[in-house]
């Protein structure tokens, strides 16, 4: 449940809506070219979807879903808010929507609300991190001078994804969302190796990130700081997690 902080921020923001953009996940070229917008209604947990514009696929854009509240088939339950985020495969009418976005109000409301949507923590994000490089041994610094092939000494969200990929670290979809969000301060897609490498090396011992860092976003920072559990709690989640997905990894080579 929401603490009494996390119902007061909920409730001046009733009357909006969290806009998430998606894809049909399936093998047909048709569908997987189909682009859909899913809007979630504060006010009362009812979702609708829309068939958004493709140019020159011959598909009309349109309402696909009304609005209304709807069963979550993975939980038996009711679609909440935290159901949807970026990364999400959401099961509606027997269709599976893979989310690959979301607007700028929806990922700062996220953001604002880290507790039901840790993912969008820039705490629990650096706990992981952290936690995942320990498990390989692996050097940030070492990870950033590989993929920084144009010695710009910055690289995308794409490189980022694929860096940490290579050795094993993989961040879901709304965690590399919000580390860009965090430090891409000019809007160009892009993290500064030395901003980057200053920040992660200035972890506490618990894993922490400072709220108060110099050339961040000071109110997704701020926001990471209150976003309920403190740094040794999420170092503790981040750990579990990254356990959970080492075990669900030797699973699957067996």
């Amino acid at each position: 449940h929401p603490r009494k902080g996390d119902y007061k921020r909920f409730l001046q923001s009733k009357g909006k809506t969290l806009k998430f953009f998606a894809t049909l996940d399936g093998e047909d070229p048709i569908d997987t070219m189909r682009r859909y917008r899913i809007s979630w209604y504060l006010d009362d947990d009812t979702l609708a979807v829309y068939e958004q514009e493709v140019r020159n696929s011959g598909i009309a854009p349109g309402k696909w879903q009304a609005r209304t509240k709807m069963v979550n088939p993975a939980t038996g339950k009711n679609f909440k808010s935290s159901d949807f985020y970026v990364g999400a495969l959401v099961t509606i009418k027997g269709h599976k929507f893979r989310i690959q976005e979301a607007d700028d109000f929806s990922y700062s409301y996220m953001e604002d609300l880290a507790s039901l949507w840790p993912m969008s923590s820039v705490e629990f994000v650096f706990a992981k991190l952290k936690a995942k490089l320990l498990e390989k041994s692996a050097s940030l610094r070492e990870l950033f001078r590989r993929y920084d092939t144009d010695k710009s000494q910055s690289i995308s969200l794409h490189e980022f994804v694929r860096m940490l990929e290579s050795f094993g670290i993989g961040l879901a979809k709304q965690e590399c969302v919000t580390v860009f969000r965090a430090f891409d301060t000019s809007g160009e897609g892009l993290i500064d190796y030395h901003e980057f490498i200053s920040v992660f090396e200035g972890t506490d011992a618990a894993g922490g990130v400072p709220a108060a860092t110099s050339g961040l976003h000071a109110d997704r920072m701020a926001a990471a700081a209150a976003s309920g559990a403190d740094a040794a709690t999420f170092m503790a989640m981040a750990e579990r997690q990254a356990a959970r997905e080492s075990t669900d990894a030797a699973t699957d080579r067996l």
